[in-house]
């Protein structure tokens, strides 16, 4: 946030995460060997969205599924998690006849960025769209 120029806003944030419209796909690992330091009651992976609404160059308002969050806990990095959380934002969005999914990620933020194949469509403070 800080690199892009926005600055971070905790209360804008926390207003986001617990709105009403929105949405989370949560994932913990499986039960482990017995021994196991895995804390299972700990999320592995997360993503929070809405179904929105975004206005065209043309005015048009269609709708779209914004994922504003996906996080996989570091330990986790690697194992697939993060694809798995996108193929479900475009599963409901399909289902729910989304015209795309969106997200905006950073272009400071080396984690996220080395995330997306370069197959996805980047432009500048960077929105990729996954078109239905």
């Amino acid at each position: 946030y800080q690199q892009a120029g926005f600055g971070w806003d905790e209360q804008a944030k926390r207003g986001e995460l617990f709105d009403d419209a929105s949405r989370f796909i949560i994932l913990y690992p499986k039960s482990t060997k017995r021994g196991s330091k895995i804390n299972l009651a700990k999320p592995c992976a997360y993503t929070m969205f809405q179904f929105s609404f975004e206005t065209t160059d043309s005015d048009d308002e269609i709708p779209v599924l914004y994922c504003y969050e996906l996080q996989v806990e570091p330990s986790y990095r690697g194992c697939k998690l993060g694809p798995f959380l996108l193929n479900c934002l475009t599963d409901i969005g399909q289902r729910w006849h989304m015209i795309k999914v969106m997200l905006t990620c950073f272009k400071g933020g080396s984690t996220g960025m080395s995330f997306f194949p370069p197959t996805y469509l980047i432009i500048k403070i960077i929105y990729i769209c996954i078109t239905m």
